[in-house]
């Protein structure tokens, strides 16, 4: 995995939770909830990073 340069390994998650994501609202159009959990993880990854970058 330490070969694989970081850009791809983010898009390869992105891939997947958007697989998971679609599958989730596939199974339940009505209520699916995998993308509310998935964008309070990535708006709480991304405001993790601009703390850990200053």
């Amino acid at each position: 995995m330490q070969n694989i340069p970081y850009q791809y390994r983010l898009l390869i998650l992105f891939l997947l939770m958007g697989l998971i994501v679609a599958v989730d609202y596939r199974r339940n159009p009505t209520k699916p909830t995998k993308l509310q959990e998935y964008s309070f993880l990535i708006v709480s990854g991304l405001i993790g990073a601009g703390f850990g970058y200053r």
